[in-house]
């Protein structure tokens, strides 16, 4: 189960979420071409002038056909063990792991972002929204870092099961009665989270997730 500030907030019901899929960039640097500088001739009789070979136009160098790696040490999020996964598969890992730096932005600043309005499924959103604003009327607030590892991706077109490991033992969760607390003090350890993924007409979304014990 996921967790807040005094309690675990969220849960299973405050994750998943509608995710579209973004697109990986192509980045190449093309150079021009080069010309010597014509041959001067002789002044008794012109020489032709010497046209110089253009210089070829390097090859874009690709991206790498891999996963996203959306870790972010300032948001508190960590990824680890992207698999290589390419096509359907690539896309669906990329929809999800756009949503959990979302949710994670969510619950640090104390607002439902508008990304996660659009990405997540509608009662997906509101258990989150409903976390998010019982934390913030209580004052409560959530820090440090939690990391996600990625063990398993499985599945083809139109569906697939993304298996994670979720460590929120070094989150921490602050509150005026109870002070700041991590969640190795609660007593919380990793857990295996299986997410189903569906792709819809707008992309991959965050269909259902269920807890699958330790990890």
């Amino acid at each position: 189960m996921r967790v807040g500030a005094v309690a675990r907030v969220g849960g299973l019901a405050g994750r998943g979420a509608a995710v579209p899929v973004v697109a990986a960039v192509l980045v190449g640097v093309l150079a021009g071409c080069t010309a010597d500088e014509p041959r001067v001739g002789e002044t008794t009789a012109a020489s032709p002038t010497e046209t110089a070979e253009p210089t070829p136009t390097p090859t874009p160098t690709p991206v790498a056909d891999g996963p996203m790696d959306r870790s972010d040490a300032g948001l508190g999020i960590t990824f680890t063990n992207l698999p290589q996964v390419t096509g359907d598969l690539r896309a669906a890992l990329d929809a999800y792991t756009l949503f959990e730096v979302e949710y994670r932005r969510s619950l640090t600043g104390g607002a439902v972002t508008p990304e996660l309005e659009l990405l997540a499924a509608p009662p997906i959103v509101e258990a989150v929204r409903g976390t998010v604003e019982t934390n913030a009327a209580d004052g409560d607030s959530v820090a440090g870092e939690i990391r996600i590892d990625v063990l398993d991706v499985q599945g083809g077109s139109g569906a697939a099961v993304v298996d994670v490991c979720i460590d929120e033992r070094d989150v921490t969760y602050t509150s005026d009665s109870a002070g700041t607390r991590t969640g190795a003090d609660l007593g919380f350890e990793p857990f295996r989270l299986g997410v189903a993924m569906a792709q819809g007409p707008t992309g991959w979304t965050v269909d259902s997730q269920e807890e699958k014990g330790s990890c």
